[in-house]
Order: structure tokens, then sequence, then C-alpha cells
């Protein structure tokens, strides 16, 4: 009687200790939120540069940083109940809310976003139009309209003013939607994305729930410092991808429960849409195909698939094609050939091409790049085929694909990521809680700008982001390598 009343009191005690520490990190997720969105009262576009808080708000992100390492943690005690989930959905939820009146804390892409939106809204193509010449070429209706003063205050704080859009064409939809509810104003675009972006943590609890996966796993999307930034604050597109990203994994799931061509079409349909939001979901190809057929059973997917993804792409890109293809493309390849910033692994691959091999037209460290990527994806595409249509082993592809795109991408913005935390949070990986952190360090590239500090700064940065990552990767792969080889010993004594 006495061991079974001093194993419960443990257990209470236990339980108090969960509790205690779920409740500090969400406050610290809570805090970082809050205090980040009154911090954002001292960030006006274009005054005082030099005296911005970003070293305060690098802080707060710490802080918003230890809530997500705190809840990851504890996610492994299993010491959580379905109040734990609640809860951690009601901390997540109320954060997003508490930026949703801040100001745009070094961010001006969804000023763009503004006007491709309303370009479209007033039936103007805005891929034929850079923002230096719009409001002058355009027809009639948007000329009138962007001479409002809400109109050029936009437009004067556009970043390359010379290039077209690069985005593709149901960002434009997306973009569109925003205008509409508040025109000339960005605070359309960001309860777009922030809708989306609730909407994306939602299907992720059906996702976890369907595949009976903890629920508690939310808790790397819903608590991660970067997702609530980059969403709730900055409004960035790539909410949307996450969103499509998910989607696309609840869309392929249904078809090994319910073998019927449809589900196989409107798989392609989703998966088309990821694409035509942001063009970088095209690298999971090779394994989501894969996927497809494997679930399904019959090579025959294949075609249904590409066939629906192709239809439904070609209608995205409709209502645009008044212009040639290629112009439509104009804005990505210049962003393509042109972006390097914040790069880790593209800047070694970079100088050893320099170095070693010889000049050409093509920009062969981009190409090399690509190639890695796109050999890894085949490489994953080869192993799920022979794993079989498992979540988890799908999940893995992906999360290994779009981990390398971001590691190898001349220009790593953090909200890039986004697509890759939503994704992993079904099957949480370490990596991606130690990339969500240290990703907040690319803002001191803005410190170093302001301050006119030494330009090393940049590079001792990107050192630390990259070099903790790729160091982590190596601890991690060194762990994984010895527990195979243990049970392998353990297997054939």
């Amino acid at each position: 009687m006495t061991d079974s009343f001093t194993i419960e009191r443990q257990r209470n005690v236990c339980t108090t200790w969960s509790r205690a520490g779920w409740g500090a990190a969400g406050i610290c997720v809570l805090i970082f939120a809050s205090a980040a969105s009154i911090l954002s009262d001292q960030f006006i576009y274009g005054i005082g540069h030099a005296t911005r808080p970003i070293p305060t708000f690098l802080i707060l992100y710490a802080v918003g940083t230890l809530g997500l390492v705190g809840g990851f943690i504890l996610t492994y005690t299993r010491s959580y109940t379905n109040r734990t989930v609640i809860g951690v959905v009601c901390v997540g939820i109320a954060a997003r809310l508490f930026l949703l009146p801040s100001n745009l804390i070094q961010e001006n892409d969804c000023y763009r976003y503004v006007l491709d939106g309303e370009a479209v809204v007033h039936g103007v193509n805005p891929y034929a139009f850079s923002p230096e010449v719009i409001s002058s070429q355009a027809n009639d209706a948007f000329r009138s309209d962007a001479q409002r003063p809400e109109a050029r205050h936009i437009l004067s704080r556009i970043s390359y003013q010379h290039i077209p859009t690069v985005y593709p064409p149901l960002a434009q939809y997306c973009f569109a939607a925003g205008a509409a509810l508040t025109p000339w104003n960005w605070l359309g675009q960001r309860i777009v994305f922030l809708s989306l972006d609730i909407a994306t943590l939602l299907i992720l609890l059906g996702l976890l729930h369907m595949h009976r996966k903890p629920l508690v796993y939310i808790v790397l999307y819903a608590w991660n410092p970067l997702v609530i930034k980059e969403i709730a604050n900055s409004a960035h597109l790539d909410s949307l991808v996450a969103f499509l990203l998910v989607a696309t994994i609840w869309a392929l799931a249904t078809i090994q429960r319910q073998r019927y061509r449809g589900r196989i079409a409107i798989a392609g349909v989703v998966y088309a849409a990821a694409v035509a939001a942001k063009f970088y979901p095209v690298i999971l190809a090779p394994v989501v195909l894969t996927y497809v057929v494997v679930a399904y059973g019959r090579w025959v997917a294949a075609p249904i698939f590409a066939g629906a993804a192709a239809l439904a792409m070609w209608l995205f890109y409709v209502p645009f094609l008044s212009i040639p293809f290629s112009q439509i493309l104009a804005g990505l390849r210049t962003y393509g050939n042109e972006w390097v910033l914040n790069e880790g692994a593209f800047y070694v691959v970079s100088l050893v091409t320099q170095r070693f091999l010889p000049t050409t037209e093509f920009a062969l460290d981009r190409l090399l790049c690509l190639a890695f990527v796109g050999i890894l994806a085949c490489w994953e595409a080869r192993r799920l085929a022979t794993a079989g249509p498992h979540i988890d082993a799908l999940v893995g592809s992906a999360f290994r694909v779009l981990l390398a795109w971001y590691l190898f991408l001349p220009a790593v913005f953090p909200w890039y990521a986004l697509g890759l935390i939503a994704v992993t949070t079904l099957r949480p990986r370490s990596v991606v809680v130690v990339l969500s952190g240290i990703m907040g360090l690319y803002y001191i590239t803005f410190l170093v700008s302001y301050r006119d500090l030494d330009p090393q700064w940049n590079v001792a940065v990107r050192i630390i982001e990259h070099g903790m990552l790729w160091g982590w990767l190596a601890i991690a792969g060194l762990r994984r390598l010895r527990r195979s080889r243990i049970t392998g010993f353990r297997s054939n004594p």
C-alpha cells in the first residue's frame, strides 16, 4: 500500500511539473508576440533606421524560441492531455491575434502584394507592367485609382520597382482578395494570410488525428516564433504555400483510404495549386508522383495525377495569358539569376565553381545546387517506392527534400521555411526547431546596414546560422548511424 501511495504521489508531482512547464513555455510565446506588437510602434517605414530596436526584437524572438523549445521537449515526456492540446492551440492563436494590429517589423513585401492585388481587381495584368510604369500605362480606371494618396503611399514603398512581379497566379488571386478587403492597404493581405495560417493549423490537427499521432505535435507549428512573426506580422505569401502543402498531404493520404480515380485527380489539382502559389513545391514532384502510384497500386495513377495537375496549372494561368508566357516569367528569371542573400551552402558551391570550374554563360553554382536537390528528390522517390504508402514515409521524404532546397538556396529568407515547418509538424524533427530559432539572426543584417557596421558581421552571422544547422544535422546523422549499428548488432549476435 505504501508503494502504491508513493507511486501515485510521484505521478502527481510529475503532472504538476509538466503543467508548470507547459504554462511557462506558453507564457514565453505570449510574451514574445505581445511585446513584439508593442515594440512594432518603433518600426516606421523610412524613419529612424539607426535607432530601431532590432536588438530588443531579437531578445523577444529568443524568448519565443525558448517557449517553442520547451513545448517541443515536453512532447517527448508524454505528460499531456486533451486540455494541453487545447491550451497549445489557444496560445498559438492568441499570439497571432496579438500581432494582428502591429506595424510591419523590417518588412515591405506586402506593399508589392497590395499593388498586384489592386491590378487584378482593376482588370490589369500584373505581369505586363513594372511598378514604376503601371500607374501611367495601365487602363484608365487603374490610373485614376492610383492617384489616390493611399495608392501613391503604397507605390512609393515597393522595392525593385523596375522588375515586374515574380509571384505565380494563385498568389495573385490571394493578393486580389486582400485588396478587396482593404483597398490600397496591406492589412487585407495580413488578414488573408493569417486566415490561411489558422486553416493550416486546423488541417494539421486533422491529419494528426487521422493518423493517430499525438495532437500535441501541433506545438511545432502553433508556437513557432518564425511562423508567428512571418505571417501574423509580416503577412508573407508563404502562408498560402504551407497551407497547400499540408492540403496536398491530406489529399494524398485519402488515396489509400479510398482508391478512386477522382481522389487522384483532386490530389493533382491541390498539388498544382501549391506550385501555382510559389514554384518551389515542384521539387517534390518525384516524391508525390511515386506516392500516388504506390498508394493506388497501379501505374495508371501517374498520368491521371499529372494530367489533372497540368490542366489545373493551365487554368490558373489562363487569365494572365494576354501577354507572352516568357514575359510572365520575366520577373522570376531576374530573381532566379541575381538574388543572393544570407546564403550558406550556396556560398561554398559558388566559391568552388568560381575557382575550379570554367566560366560559362550559365550560372553553374545555381545549376549544381538545383541538380543536387533534384537528384535527392529522385532518390527519396526510390526510397518511398520500397517503403510503401505510409504517411510517415511521405512526410520524411518531403522533409528531406524541402530541407535540402532551403539549405542550398542562394537567398535564404526565414519565411521560405514555412512550408518545411508545416510539413514537419506531422513528424517533428529537432533540426526544424533549431532552424526556427536561429533564423531570427537574419534580422541582424539590417542592424549592420543601418549602423554602418563592418560587413564582416554579416559573414559571422551566416557562419553561425548555417554552421549551427549543419552541425546539428551532423550530430543527428551520427546518432542515427550509431542507433542503426547498435540495432544491427543486437539483431545479429
